[in-house]
């Protein structure tokens, strides 16, 4: 951490030490991607953000640095060092993160086509490769052999984003800054740049970063995951060869602009939308309430005239049958056995068919409000239940995070089953990969060829996968030995067949043979033959021999004298 009240004394002192051979850690307090120098707080996922803006931000630093053109050597490369790991650089670089509040992971690839960073960058290449560090090493090699330029490789370890820069300080020496927009445990109050002279101790320190633990790796609940998770990803950035004009600015502007008018018009539709569903939602809130009211009144005016018929029935004066025995010497009032008798059999015939009736299609509503519940708890746990699926190899039901399945013939494997059948080809310098179930089927029309994002999820390890990108190219390439610099390289299968001689395509070798007796072919020399005839001929030419007529000899001007 560099002292307020040092800070240029010690940032020279850094400086110095970088360049003598010392990995140094320039750190400021406050500036992180999570908040800026002012202490706001800022988005939590917006390190791809800072990674891209710091290329762009060193770039520009290293072609201003450029134009000063008053300085030494050295103190060019002193200006040009303090200009990069200076505090405003670096609260330059994180200030973009508060445009960015939310914590929505973003994407390298989407960041590249925002015009700020269109019109910065040249993309060189992308490249997917374990975590380890000779991949590591060889991606900043990449880097190194663009002489004479700064090139940045924008490193994702999911779901974490940096940036590794290379600054060129003269011909032969390069500085490699690595930007990391997250507190660290060597950096705890900051983001930091880690710059070093060495390629070596830079690939170590990404590698300790971004490597994961080997146990993870070894855990086979999550052998799918963990590969997953090893990986990274590097995009390869070049300065764009083509200074930003005012016109290139104008363009940024207007493309800002219309993609600002497109948003706000798609935020507009949406709450529209929201705005109409929020009114149908209240409508039909009000219907069903109706809806229940109805239901209600419904069944108050059933019971109302169940009660009203009974009620009729009973007031109707005493049955027939207790009407015709007023007269006879049965003592007693007739009122009593009017109350004590029971009433006719039709009338309670009657009432209990309503009550039946009333009480089956309660009964039939409780059922069916019963039914919907358990429909729904049904949908609730087939929701959370994790389907599964049948391997065709093992035949194993298997849950679908192990799924490997084909693109066009559908048929499903796990990912151990059809690593072990892939496996097995590469071993035996197959290729292509053909589904294990069409090449078993007779009456498959064409069996279904093993795709490279299928082969990408299924866990090769690192020497299968160059084995299987060698069987990949190996038909339209052909692999050449070079005797001088001891490389062996792939050239074009037509270019080879069509030339005669071979010429190594490596930089810095320029080695030529020939492609049939595989001498050597000088430069400037007389043309080339097998059997060394050109060769002899160029020589008598040049010494000036004549050939025999006899036996067609070569005699050289003394000899020839009579």
């Amino acid at each position: 951490m560099l002292p307020p009240r040092t800070k240029q004394n010690r940032l020279e002192e850094v400086v110095g030490a970088i360049l003598g051979g010392q990995q140094q850690i320039v750190s400021y307090a406050g500036a992180s991607q999570y908040q800026d120098a002012e202490g706001i707080r800022t988005g939590a996922s917006s390190c791809g953000l800072a990674a891209l803006n710091c290329a762009r931000v060193l770039f520009r630093t290293y072609e201003d640095t450029k134009v000063v053109s008053n300085f030494s050597p050295a103190g060019h490369t002193h200006r040009l060092l303090n200009g990069v790991l200076c505090q405003q650089t670096t609260e330059e670089i994180t200030s973009i993160c508060s445009s960015w509040p939310s914590d929505k992971h973003l994407e390298v690839d989407e960041l590249l086509k925002l015009p700020i960073f269109k019109q910065s960058f040249e993309n060189a290449n992308v490249q997917y490769a374990l975590t380890d560090y000779a991949n590591l090493l060889s991606v900043l090699r990449d880097m190194r052999d663009a002489k004479g330029i700064p090139v940045a490789a924008i490193l994702t370890r999911s779901p974490e984003i940096i940036v590794c820069v290379k600054i060129p300080i003269n011909d032969n020496s390069d500085v490699f800054a690595v930007f990391d927009s997250h507190p660290r445990p060597a950096h705890p109050d900051g983001a930091a740049f880690i710059v070093n002279t060495s390629m070596e101790s830079t690939a170590t320190y990404l590698n300790n970063l971004l490597a994961i633990d080997p146990k993870i790796l070894a855990d086979p609940t999550m052998r799918w995951q963990a590969q997953l998770f090893g990986q990274f990803s590097s995009h390869i950035v070049l300065p764009n060869s083509s200074p930003l004009s005012p016109t290139g600015l104008e363009d940024i502007l207007m493309e800002s602009t219309t993609t600002t008018l497109r948003l706000q018009a798609e935020l507009d539709n949406s709450r529209r939308h929201n705005e109409e569903l929020t009114t149908e939602n209240d409508r039909l809130k009000l219907q069903v309430a109706q809806l229940e009211l109805d239901d209600e009144d419904t069944t108050i005016l059933d019971h109302e005239s169940v009660r009203t018929a009974y009620q009729s029935r009973h007031a109707n004066g005493p049955p027939p049958w207790q009407a015709s025995t007023s007269g006879s010497s049965i003592s007693g009032p007739p009122v009593a056995l009017a109350r004590d008798s029971e009433p006719p059999s039709h009338s309670k015939h009657d009432i209990v068919s309503d009550l039946s009736e009333k009480l089956i299609n309660q009964l039939q509503v409780q059922y069916q409000e019963e039914d919907r519940a358990l429909a729904a708890e049904r949908a609730a746990l087939s929701a959370h239940e994790t389907p599964t699926f049948q391997c065709q190899i093992c035949f194993e039901d298997m849950r679908i995070d192990y799924l490997a399945q084909m693109d066009e013939c559908k048929h499903s494997f796990c990912r151990d089953c059809l690593r072990s059948h892939v496996t097995s080809i590469i071993s035996q310098r197959r290729y292509p990969i053909l589904c294990p179930v069409c090449m078993a089927d007779k009456n498959a029309p064409e069996p279904t060829q093993i795709g490279d994002t299928v082969l990408s999820t299924i866990g090769l390890t690192t020497e299968n996968t160059e084995l299987l990108r060698s069987l990949q190219i190996a038909p339209y390439s052909i692999a050449l030995h070079c005797r001088k610099c001891k490389q062996t390289m792939f050239v074009d299968r037509k270019d080879h067949q069509e030339s005669s001689t071979i010429t190594c395509p490596l930089r810095g070798c320029n080695y030529v043979w020939c492609k049939n007796c595989e001498r050597q072919i000088e430069i400037g020399g007389p043309q080339h033959s097998c059997d060394g005839s050109s060769e002899l001929r160029h020589l008598m030419q040049e010494r000036g021999w004549k050939a025999c007529p006899g036996n067609f000899l070569s005699l050289n001007s003394a000899q020839a004298r009579p």
